[in-house]
């Protein structure tokens, strides 16, 4: 066997470990700029909402291969779904072409469940059942475990 094409495989294996310490480093420099990306980003989204005092966090959908990110923004009336695609490199955020936009009133919420152990929040509005995954680390990288706790008590009231 030539030494060559051992050469190719331990290339890869460097490339890919300086881009993984990469992200990681970027990430941990990247705290609470992915929550004023995605106001920002829900405030062009909702004109109607400039004004009001919204926070956001970011959900996957409960399936295997999540196509997209919903990004979540709530106050005391209810919560804004937007599906939303985020490319950490460039930091930017930018509408799921394929989704709608959903409005929850906070009063349509017949119940809630959170599953810290399985990191899955569940919604019940009547029949409709909706069930949402959460990370650690939001959008960009960053930690978000303030912010998560900050909704999970919102849900809670």
């Amino acid at each position: 066997m030539d030494i060559k094409l051992l050469a190719i495989p331990a290339v890869v294996i460097i490339v890919g470990v300086i881009v993984m310490v990469f992200l990681n480093k970027k990430g941990g420099r990247s705290a609470s700029v992915a929550q004023d990306v995605m106001k920002n980003y829900v405030r062009e989204q909702l004109p109607n909402m400039q004004s009001a005092n919204l926070d956001v966090i970011n959900l996957l959908e409960d399936t295997i291969d999540p196509e997209h990110i919903w990004v979540v923004a709530y106050n005391d009336s209810g919560m804004f779904f937007i599906p939303s695609t985020s490319n950490p490199f460039t930091r930017s955020i930018k509408r799921y072409e394929e989704g709608k936009v959903d409005y929850i009133p906070f009063s349509a919420i017949t119940n809630k469940l959170v599953a810290q152990d399985k990191k899955k929040i569940i919604l019940h509005l009547g029949d409709i059942v909706k069930s949402f995954k959460y990370q650690n680390k939001d959008c960009f990288g960053a930690n978000q475990e303030q912010e998560l706790s900050k909704f999970i008590k919102y849900l809670s009231n």
